[in-house]
C-alpha cells in the first residue's frame, strides 16, 4: 500500500533532516510563500506527518473527475554520503492536480537542512498520471549538497488522502549523479488542498 510506504519515508526523511545543514534553493518566481526557517519547515513536518498519520487513502467514489487542486506542504530530500550516512534537507512543495486530465505537476524548493550540519539546496520537480486515487510519475531536479552539484531523477509513487482528496502524499526513489559518483536519492512530498 503506497500510503505505508509515504508515511514510513516521511518520517525517515524529517529524522534524517534534523541532523542535516543547510542553506535555501531559488523559488523562480513560482512558490510564493514566504521563505520559512528551517525550525518553521520542521515544525511544519512534525504537523502534517501527526495529520498523514490518521489519514487513509481517498475512496475511489471520492476522487474528483474534473476541476483542479493546489497542494502546499512541506518536501523532503535525503542523499547518501560517500560514508554511507545520509544528508537531508526540507523544503516547501507544491502539487497541481488536475483531475480532467489525471495529471499531476508541481516541485519542491527552497530546501533547507539544520545550519549545524550539511549544506544542501536545489530544486526538484515533480510530474505523474493519476489513477483511481494513486499517482505514479518522475522527479527530476539539481541539489547542491556541500558543494557538489548533482542531477537527481527518481521514480514516483502518490496517494491521494482524506475523504474528499484534501491531502496528497509521495515516496520517489532513484539516483542522484554528480561528476564524481551515482548515489542513491529519496523524495518525500506532503502536501494539503488550498
Amino acid at each position: 500500500m503506497p500510503g505505508v510506504k509515504i508515511l514510513s519515508a516521511f518520517a525517515f526523511v524529517t529524522t534524517l533532516a534534523a541532523c542535516g545543514g543547510g542553506s535555501s534553493g531559488g523559488d523562480n518566481g513560482v512558490v510564493v510563500p514566504p521563505q520559512r526557517s528551517f525550525a518553521e519547515l520542521t515544525a511544519e513536518t512534525n504537523r502534517l506527518s501527526a495529520k498523514f498519520k490518521r489519514l487513509q487513502a481517498t475512496p475511489v467514489e471520492n476522487m474528483p473527475t474534473a476541476g483542479t487542486a493546489r497542494y502546499t506542504g512541506i518536501g523532503g530530500v535525503a542523499i547518501r554520503n560517500t560514508d554511507g550516512t545520509s544528508t537531508a534537507g526540507l523544503g516547501e512543495a507544491r502539487v497541481d492536480a488536475d483531475f480532467a486530465r489525471s495529471t499531476i505537476s508541481g516541485r519542491i524548493n527552497q530546501i533547507k537542512s539544520d545550519p549545524r550540519g550539511a549544506a544542501v539546496s536545489g530544486e526538484i520537480g515533480l510530474n505523474g498520471t493519476i489513477s483511481r486515487q494513486t499517482v505514479i510519475g518522475t522527479t527530476s531536479g539539481k541539489l547542491t549538497v556541500n558543494g557538489e552539484a548533482f542531477t537527481t531523477n527518481t521514480n514516483l509513487v502518490g496517494t491521494f488522502a482524506g475523504n474528499t482528496a484534501g491531502a496528497f502524499g509521495a515516496l520517489g526513489e532513484g539516483t542522484a549523479v554528480s561528476a564524481a559518483r551515482r548515489t542513491p536519492v529519496a523524495i518525500v512530498v506532503a502536501t494539503e488542498k488550498q
